[in-house]
């Protein structure tokens, strides 16, 4: 999560919103990885989410 919060300055409860909220759900944020209590994404689904949404 630090280092998709050094790619979207969001705080860690909105990121929180975008991958758990049905609210946000429209956004199309990326879903995470769980590997145990860890929780990871893959960087390029992050840069793609990042220019669909800032066209």
């Amino acid at each position: 999560m630090k280092q998709v919060q050094e790619l979207i300055p969001l705080s860690r409860a909105q990121l929180d919103r975008y991958v758990h909220d049905p609210a946000y759900a429209h956004m199309g944020f990326p879903k995470p990885y769980k590997v145990g209590f860890r929780v990871f994404f893959l960087e390029q689904t992050i840069v793609d989410w990042i220019d669909r949404v800032t066209d």
